[in-house]
């Protein structure tokens, strides 16, 4: 609701069920009708491109290993459960990407349609 004065209206009487219609809601509550109801990807008519470049599931899958390496070798010396519990531990990010990995390469290879 705006103050007469700062609105410049000359009647201080006006009523404010006129002032909701010309104002605009400083919260910006919006009615159900105005939100948008399709999520951003599931349109059929969208044009973005879903995948990406395939370059981003081979450099995490280098920086995995790269992290993972001596656990690795330690592994194929001495493969127990403890340094295996050990590794996944230590490391559970570069485990996780190595894990996800078929994933990643399905969603990076899909072609923009």
């Amino acid at each position: 609701m705006s103050h007469p004065a700062a609105s410049g209206a000359s009647d201080a009487g006006a009523s404010d069920a006129g002032a909701s219609d010309a104002e605009p809601d400083p919260f910006g509550s919006e009615t159900p009708g105005d939100l948008p109801l399709d999520p951003p990807n599931s349109a059929p008519g969208d044009q973005r491109p879903r995948g990406g470049s395939p370059l981003v599931p081979l450099l995490l899958l280098l920086l995995a290993l790269f992290d993972l390496r001596i656990e690795l070798q330690l592994l194929i010396d001495h493969l127990t459960f403890t340094t295996l519990m050990m590794a996944i531990r230590s490391h559970l990010l570069a485990v996780v990407v190595l894990l996800l990995q078929p994933s990643l390469w399905r969603h990076y290879r899909r072609s923009p349609s």
